[in-house]
């Protein structure tokens, strides 16, 4: 079990686009090999993401 990199709230953005919605971790699970984020866009219009640390870090940069 690793430790997450990250936390509740924090907000990403996808990375190389322009005009896309920011996204903000609203639940972590810590159960497996990595911890998993679920993401959700912040105007809600759009449908929740599941990504894992590795994946959120190489597909999204952090906002805030």
């Amino acid at each position: 079990m690793m430790k997450s990199k990250f936390k509740l709230s924090d907000r990403f953005t996808k990375k190389y686009t322009r005009d896309l919605i920011p996204y903000e971790v609203f639940e972590i699970n810590n159960d497996g090999i990595e911890p998993v984020y679920k993401l959700k866009p912040l105007r809600l219009c759009g449908d929740s993401i599941i990504l894992g640390e590795e994946a959120l870090i190489e597909l999204f940069n952090k906002i805030n």
